[in-house]
C-alpha cells in the first residue's frame, strides 16, 4: 500500500512546471496599495514596482497607457533605468499591457493615435526584452516579448481601415519579434499570423457562461497571454479574488491546464475590479501553493 508522503512524491513529479505568478499595472488603484499620496509619474511607477516586489509575485506587466511609463515618455536612457530597477527588485517583465478601447481603431478621428500608441508599446516591449536579456530575473518569461491588447471583432473587424490598421500593428510586432495577445470577447477565429495570438482573461469568459479551462485547453499554443481573474458566484458578473471562498474559476485546473498545454509564460493576475488589492496578492498566492493530490 502506497503511504501518503509516497502517494505525494509520486503526485508532484506528474504535475508539470506551474506557471510563474506576475501582476498587471492596468487597473492597479496605487491608493489600494497605500500609494494614493503619490503624484503620477516616475515616483509612482518606482512605488508600484517596489510593492510588487514585497507581494512577492515574480512579474510585472507593464501598462503602456499609465502616466509615468508611456512609451513616448521613456527615452531610451529611461528604458534602461526601469529595466536595471526591475533587475534590482528581482521581477521580470511579463509583458506589456495597451488597453485602448477598440472603437478607437475604427474611428477615423482616433485611429492613427490609436495605432501610435500600440505600435509606441511594441517598441517598449521590444527594447525591454533586449535592456534586460542579460539578467535571467528580468527577462520576459517565454520566448517572445509579448504586447496585450484589444482589436476591433465582427462586423468592425473588417472594416478597410481597421484591416489596414491591424495589418500594420501586426508587420511592426513581427519585425521587432514581439507576440500580440489580443484579449477582445469573444475570440476572433483562427488567424495565420503566428504573430497575433490569444490573451485570455477567464473572469470575461465566465461572466459570458464559458469555462475557461477547457477553452485554455482548446486554444494551446494560439494561447499568448493568460490572466488569472475570477468572479463571484451568481449574477451580476462582480470580479472577484481568484482562489478565494465565493469564486468560480477552477484556480488549480486552469494553472494545470496551462502547464500541460505547454504555457511558458507568467500567468498574470489582473486586479481590476478588485478592491482589497494587497489581501487579493495573499489570497492568491496561498491558493496556488496548496497541494494538489
Amino acid at each position: 500500500m502506497v503511504t501518503s508522503d509516497a502517494h505525494w512524491a509520486y503526485n508532484i513529479t506528474m504535475i508539470p512546471s506551474m506557471p510563474e505568478l506576475s501582476i498587471a499595472m492596468a487597473g492597479l488603484d496605487p491608493g489600494a496599495i497605500g500609494l494614493g499620496g503619490l503624484a503620477p509619474g516616475g515616483a509612482r511607477v518606482r512605488e508600484i514596482i517596489a510593492w510588487a516586489a514585497m507581494s512577492g509575485v515574480r512579474g510585472v506587466q507593464i501598462d503602456a497607457t499609465a502616466s509615468g511609463i508611456r512609451p513616448r515618455e521613456l527615452d531610451r536612457s529611461a528604458r534602461r533605468d526601469l529595466a536595471a530597477l526591475l533587475r534590482r527588485s528581482e521581477l521580470a517583465c511579463s509583458g506589456v499591457d495597451v488597453f485602448i478601447p477598440p472603437e478607437h481603431l475604427c474611428d477615423a478621428a482616433t485611429m492613427d493615435r490609436a495605432v501610435a500608441t500600440i505600435l509606441g508599446a511594441i517598441e517598449l516591449a521590444a527594447d525591454l526584452a533586449v535592456l534586460a536579456s542579460g539578467a535571467v530575473v528580468t527577462r520576459m518569461s517565454g520566448a517572445q516579448a509579448c504586447v496585450c491588447l484589444m482589436l476591433p471583432s465582427g462586423e468592425k473587424a473588417a472594416l478597410p481601415g481597421v484591416v489596414s490598421a491591424r495589418d500594420a500593428v501586426i508587420r511592426h510586432a513581427e519585425s521587432r519579434g514581439v507576440r500580440l495577445a489580443d484579449c477582445a470577447w469573444p475570440i476572433a477565429d483562427a488567424l495565420e499570423e503566428e504573430t497575433l495570438g490569444v490573451g485570455l482573461d477567464p473572469a470575461v469568459v465566465l461572466n459570458a457562461g464559458a469555462d475557461p479551462v477547457p477553452l485554455a485547453a482548446k486554444l494551446g499554443k494560439r494561447l499568448a497571454d493568460a490572466r488569472l481573474s475570477d468572479i463571484r458566484q451568481g449574477p451580476g458578473g462582480l470580479r472577484w479574488v481568484p482562489g478565494s471562498s465565493g469564486g468560480r474559476l477552477d484556480v488549480m485546473g486552469y494553472l494545470l491546464t496551462l502547464a500541460a498545454c505547454g504555457y511558458t509564460r507568467h500567468v498574470v493576475l489582473d486586479v481590476r475590479g478588485i478592491v482589497a488589492v494587497e489581501g487579493a496578492v495573499a489570497e492568491v498566492r496561498r491558493a496556488i501553493s496548496r497541494p494538489v493530490i
